[in-house]
């Protein structure tokens, strides 16, 4: 049985409309800004145990966008580096280099049996079912890109949860509830 969950988030980029919204905890701190490999990796295994080739962590303040060190059972969140056109699932290019990092962590020795949960978030524009449905089918299509490129299918599994965890529940329409989250369910 698996006593902690980990989770790294990707944030999305678009979609659609108005609802109302069930609140997620815990609360994510964002990375953007071109995340590393380390970053994802310590992210995603939830320890720092990492790589030799990984940098030590630096204590840093702490504000929307900045990194602090990771805890156990912390929640990491990259935002608006995943991105999918209008009203779509199709991913836009500028994500193929986050994605592309991701891939190499899920590849790295300690995390190739690790199973991950791909979970497709929006706002609270739109209703319900379209914001599920929307989410379900990017959460797919992440998967789909990391599978066409040597992750094995039986490791990812996919959800989508529409607009009921919002990751800033004080601002339900903003664009950083739009994200894709991968959760370690370890394995």
């Amino acid at each position: 049985m698996l006593n902690h969950s980990f989770k790294v988030i990707l944030g999305l980029s678009v979609s659609l409309f108005f609802d109302q919204a069930i609140a997620h905890e815990p609360r994510a701190i964002m990375l953007d800004n071109n995340p590393s490999f380390c970053d994802m990796y310590r992210g995603l295994s939830g320890n720092n145990d990492v790589p030799d080739f990984c940098p030590p962590l630096q204590k840093k303040t702490i504000t929307r966008g900045s990194v602090r060190p990771i805890e156990k059972t912390q929640t990491i969140a990259f935002s608006k580096l995943i991105n999918f056109e209008y009203d779509s699932s199709e991913l836009m290019p500028q994500s193929h280099e986050t994605l592309n990092k991701l891939l190499a962590v899920l590849k790295y020795e300690k995390m190739i049996s690790k199973v991950i949960r791909i979970e497709g978030h929006t706002d609270i524009i739109g209703t319900a079912e379209y914001n599920k449905h929307l989410s379900e089918r990017r959460a797919l299509a992440v998967k789909h890109y990391l599978v066409k490129r040597g992750v094995k299918a039986n490791r990812l599994q996919t959800v989508g949860y529409g607009f009921k965890r919002l990751y800033d529940r004080e601002h339900p329409d903003d664009g950083i509830n739009r994200r894709v989250e991968f959760v370690n369910l370890g394995g």
